[in-house]
């Protein structure tokens, strides 16, 4: 059993997350408390992390449009594999 800093309950230690920088590699709060922060957390921040990404974006276009260039052909070489394969039975 484990003591969760947020909610102030024992919970199983299956119900908390992984901390590397903890002793005992276990978080000190449990996964419930974490996702209900996590998730009112981006939502405070939303116009922020929406700016962010618009320019990070814009900063990164030409990186952006080569990975995605990369993905479509890793993409395509992969179902004419598959087309290939299918073929050949």
């Amino acid at each position: 059993m484990k003591f969760c800093n947020i909610c102030k309950q024992q919970k199983k230690i299956i119900e908390f997350g992984k901390d590397s920088q903890k002793k005992y590699k276990i978080s000190s709060y449990c996964k419930d408390c974490l996702r209900k922060r996590s998730k009112k957390q981006m939502q405070e921040n939303l116009e922020s992390r929406k700016q962010y990404g618009k320019e990070y974006r814009e900063k990164n276009r030409e990186y952006l449009a080569k990975q995605r260039k990369i993905k479509r052909s890793n993409l395509l070489g992969r179902k004419k594999k598959e087309k290939d394969k299918k073929n050949a039975d």
